[in-house]
């Protein structure tokens, strides 16, 4: 193998030798490369090979007509993805309207707590009265019973009165 067969490649050497030889002149400008090539190298065939003339190189219909079946065949399951992608988007807006509606209700059931709990508060404050009271109740009930014995005992009672002319 040659120092130009490592750098280009077996195939490149006959190119750089032809283009070396005067075959081919080129001009390196600014910061390009001389890049020149055979049009064997250019089309990726090797020296030896034959070219592939135009007719070859274009499908025909047929081959056409069966990559077209082909492709058709792999995005077949394209459009049932996509209903199913709809579906699923459905599906999604449906759960954000129950979402919805559970925090709704949620926010009722906490407005209703809080009521309770004020509520609560109201009635755990009056029950601490409750013993304020029946005392009360049984120092007005004892001063009533105490009156009423009073009463009953200066109770007069005037017999025979006689009318006065």
């Amino acid at each position: 193998m040659s120092p130009r067969e490592g750098q280009w490649g077996s195939k490149a050497v006959n190119c750089f030798l032809i283009s070396r030889r005067g075959a081919v002149r080129f001009r390196k400008l600014g910061d390009r490369k001389a890049t020149w090539r055979c049009s064997d190298c250019k089309s990726g065939a090797s020296p030896g090979a034959p070219r592939a003339t135009a007719a070859s190189s274009v499908p025909n219909v047929t081959q056409l007509y069966e990559e077209l079946q082909l492709i058709s065949k792999k995005l077949a399951p394209l459009a049932t993805l996509v209903e199913e992608v709809k579906t699923i988007r459905s599906d999604i807006d449906g759960l954000m309207v129950s979402v919805e509606n559970a925090h709704s209700s949620i926010k009722d059931f906490n407005d209703t707590v809080t009521s309770l709990s004020s509520r609560l508060k109201i009635v755990e404050d009056r029950t601490n009265l409750i013993p304020v009271l029946e005392k009360k109740i049984i120092e007005l009930d004892n001063e009533l019973n105490q009156r009423e014995q009073w009463l009953r005992a200066n109770n007069v009672e005037i017999k025979a009165m006689l009318p006065q002319l």
